[in-house]
């Protein structure tokens, strides 16, 4: 399996991970989230509430990173975010986890999904005798 398929592999297994917005100051703002989905062209999705900090920052500047790791890589992508509030893609991506939040179910006005678009990756791997690889892939997608 190569390195790009081993991230995405990472971020499928129900994975939080830091996502990282970027502030009206100009500095990045991480915060865990949970991946919910990572679709077949390697979006990766997360739920979150319209009034959220994140949602302001990321409808001024949709540029954005996520970092992940476990015992065989650490990862970094950069991409951008993408804010869909599109009921199909919200009732398809519900899941009863998300009740907590958001207690009227997919219907929620409040409730959105945001699509982070992969450009670029940064994997770093670890094998056996500790020597480790960095992989750099661009993903750019229009």
């Amino acid at each position: 399996m190569n390195t790009k398929s081993k991230v995405f592999e990472l971020l499928k297994s129900n994975l939080t991970v830091s996502l990282a917005s970027i502030t009206k100051n100009g500095y990045p703002r991480p915060i865990p989230m949970k991946v919910i989905s990572v679709d077949e062209e390697n979006n990766i999705w997360f739920a979150t509430s319209l009034k959220s900090d994140k949602v302001t920052e990321f409808k001024e500047n949709p540029r954005a990173g996520i970092a992940c790791s476990n015992q065989e890589m650490s990862v970094s992508l950069q991409g951008k975010i993408h804010i869909s509030e599109d009921k199909e893609q919200k009732k398809r991506l519900w899941n009863e986890g998300m009740k907590m939040y958001f207690p009227e179910g997919h219907e929620s006005k409040d409730y959105c999904l945001l699509k982070f678009v992969p450009e670029m990756l940064r994997a770093v791997t670890v094998d056996e005798i500790h020597r480790y690889e960095i992989k750099t892939i661009a993903l750019l997608k229009k």
